[in-house]
């Protein structure tokens, strides 16, 4: 792994520890997650969706004279990365969902007697990663959307450079008006 990639990773565990202690300091409730997780379970999957068609789309567009530029500055590696551990994020929330749903239940009941303290910090820790990496792939996505339409935008631009100027466009015009009107005569 690349000084960047562990960068992101310790930004990811600073922000998970903070994330479990506001939780346990009861500053963010996820009791609510209780009914839900097959409800985060689908918001994950859109995500991890969108991630890899912007995945795709720069894929598609790497032909391009300015993706290309891109690569060669090693900017495209950035964008990769956020994908990439946006989609990653997702999944571990997903997996996490699951275990919530068919693991943690079942672990939690046979839990009894003087640890039940154990039961409470379980239920209430997989909840809250669950919905930390749910937050994490959001702010991944938001974060990869900008610098998608960073890339978007740089492609317009190079394509509007290479169309014809707008007297050259007008002229095109008129002799398209002018060629119809003939042939309607």
């Amino acid at each position: 792994m690349n000084k960047k990639s562990m960068k992101y990773i310790g930004i990811e565990v600073i922000a998970m520890i903070i994330f479990l202690v506001l939780v346990q300091r009861q500053f963010i409730d996820t009791k609510v997650l209780n009914e839900n997780h097959f409800n985060l379970i689908t918001i994950n999957a859109i995500f991890a969706g969108f991630l890899f068609s912007s995945l795709a789309l720069i894929v598609g567009l790497f032909n391009d004279k300015v993706l290309i530029r891109l690569e060669r500055a090693n900017f495209l590696d950035d964008i990769y990365r956020k994908i990439m551990f946006g989609i990653t994020n997702s999944l571990v929330s997903i997996v996490i969902s699951l275990l919530n749903i068919f693991v943690n239940p079942r672990v939690t009941e046979s839990i009894t007697g003087k640890y039940l303290w154990l039961k409470t910090i379980i239920t209430t820790y997989l909840f809250s990663l669950e919905l930390f990496f749910l937050i994490a792939t959001i702010v991944l996505f938001i974060l990869s959307v900008r610098n998608i339409r960073f890339i978007i935008k740089s492609v317009r631009e190079r394509v509007r450079s290479e169309l014809p100027k707008n007297i050259a466009t007008e002229r095109v015009i008129e002799r398209i008006k002018k060629s119809q009107s003939e042939q309607k005569n």
